[in-house]
């Protein structure tokens, strides 16, 4: 009658469509199935928990004795359980079935993927505990992708214990074309718009890319202050940069471009938020003359907030990498040479 404890496996994701709406990335997780089934299908969602709204459970009621409990246990990425809950007292009685109520508790812990297990309980020992699901779902987090170009977030599970699967509904997210580490050819700026990449929305509904906000922002803020303390002068890192969201088309794809203008002291290079005589606009990334050093491995990232069924918040870092000018000073231009010269009357001269 029972399942076998914790035999899961799980299926290659594969794009199904609902309602002939953007397709979802469904990750479907099998397991082995009861001897007699008898636990209706349920739907269990991040939206649900956090609404505070209750789990019905639809039980075979020729089946149940009032011995038995159902239950889930939620567990952080380490293994420890966060929560668990479980019912034993009929809460509802129609026609052949019983209906068990949950209230899934959201605690602080609940931050990024959160492993729930679902199981059936005989007698008052956890001997007899045995598993029909388990599946994760992602619970907003402020989450750095670090060394990764993508992210899944897993917000529904569809439960269906008499055939033995878990469909999981997820989200995706990933940044094409934009690596890492940039390495740029010299000390000037960064043109931030005349990045190729793109940011690959994979969502419930394409109407959700409007609710996606960005923005550009330094990370290791610690390395640009000088051996006395003082900060260098990069207006960039006081606050984030807000970026504009071009979505591309009809497709999933958006492109970000930055909007605010600075203006840029021609001696200097540091910009500010004020006009002057010696200035110039520009929607570019400036770095202040004179503070290569503190520069070098200075990390930016791309921060967005989709405002999707998950409120997912997450930041793409990458790198920036100087490559000093190659500047040539010990020569002297002497004059002009007039006349014709002979290939004889050349030598080479090196410049270094």
């Amino acid at each position: 009658m029972f399942i076998n404890n914790g035999s899961f496996f799980q299926e290659s994701h594969s794009p199904l469509s609902a309602n002939n709406i953007n397709p979802l990335i469904v990750d479907r997780y099998y397991f082995e199935k009861p001897y007699k089934s008898f636990i209706h299908s349920f739907v269990f969602s991040v939206k649900a928990i956090r609404n505070h709204s209750p789990l019905k459970l639809i039980v075979s009621k020729e089946i149940v004795d009032l011995d038995y409990g159902f239950g889930v246990i939620a567990f952080n990425k380490n293994g420890e359980i966060l929560v668990e809950k479980n019912e034993r007292v009929k809460s509802g009685i129609e026609g052949d079935t019983i209906e068990y109520i949950f209230y899934v508790p959201e605690t602080e812990e609940f931050k990024g993927l959160i492993e729930f297990k679902f199981y059936v309980r005989s007698g008052f020992t956890t001997n007899n505990t045995h598993y029909y699901a388990s599946f994760k779902l992602y619970f907003p987090y402020y989450e750095v992708l670090k060394n990764q170009t993508s992210l899944k977030v897993p917000w529904e599970a569809n439960v269906y214990p008499n055939e033995g699967y878990v469909d999981v509904k997820s989200e995706y997210f990933e940044i094409k074309g934009l690596s890492q580490n940039l390495i740029l050819p010299s000390f000037s700026s960064l043109d931030f718009n005349e990045l190729t990449f793109s940011i690959y929305c994979h969502i419930y509904q394409r109407s959700y890319l409007k609710r996606v906000n960005a923005s550009l922002t330094v990370l290791n803020k610690e390395i640009l202050v000088d051996e006395k303390g003082n900060k260098i002068p990069f207006i960039y890192a006081t606050k984030d940069i807000p970026l504009r969201v071009h979505p591309i088309d009809e497709s999933s794809y958006i492109t970000l471009s930055i909007e605010e203008t600075y203006f840029i002291d021609k001696d200097t290079l540091i910009a500010s938020k004020n006009k002057s005589e010696n200035s110039f606009e520009s929607n570019e990334i400036y770095f202040p003359q004179g503070y290569i050093d503190y520069f070098q491995n200075i990390e930016l990232g791309i921060k967005i907030e989709a405002g999707c069924l998950t409120q997912t918040i997450f930041i793409y870092p990458f790198k920036l990498n100087f490559i000093k000018d190659y500047e040539v000073k010990n020569y002297k231009i002497v004059g002009e040479i007039s006349g014709e010269i002979e290939d004889d009357d050349l030598e080479e001269v090196n410049l270094t």
